[in-house]
């Protein structure tokens, strides 16, 4: 059974996908954004809101969140619980981003504190060698993970 239809509000990414507002079918409650119905599961509670994007081959499912103006795209998976207790797996385009608690948050082989990765991952993407689009998705997945975390 079906938990939401694709609206015929659209917005295209920069790099020219048409991603479909999504819509509750039990209540009209208005979601965010997705590419494709297989971008979010129609089993669980997983939900995407306000203006997040979701798109490519990334999967939201289980009771997982996607909000504000999170970018969840490429071949991330975003699942779990509605109130996301760490550990958090988001497996980005580049490396896996794992957060144990607020002060541990591991991509790849380099761990520091949210407070820390929202200060420095532009400066860290370039020197790893991420492209801009990258650091805008890890951007977008930090912001993501604060208002988890700010939320629990």
């Amino acid at each position: 059974m079906k938990k939401y239809r694709l609206t015929e509000e659209t917005i295209t990414t920069l790099d020219g996908k048409t991603l479909y507002r999504i819509e509750r079918i039990s209540n009209g409650e208005k979601g965010g954004f997705v590419e494709t119905e297989k971008n979010l599961t129609h089993t669980g509670n997983a939900w995407v809101y306000g203006n997040a994007w979701v798109y490519g081959d990334a999967q939201v499912s289980g009771d997982a969140q996607v909000s504000g103006n999170a970018w969840v795209y490429g071949n991330a998976w975003v699942y779990g619980g509605k109130h996301i207790t760490p550990p958090l797996y988001i497996q980005g385009s580049k490396h896996a981003i794992t957060v144990n608690t607020r002060d541990i948050i591991n991509i790849g082989c380099k761990s520091f504190t949210l407070a820390y990765w929202l200060e420095h991952f532009q400066a860290i993407g370039k020197m790893e060698g991420y492209t801009k689009k990258q650091i805008h998705e890890y951007g977008a997945y930090f912001e993501m993970i604060d208002e988890i975390l700010s939320t629990e």
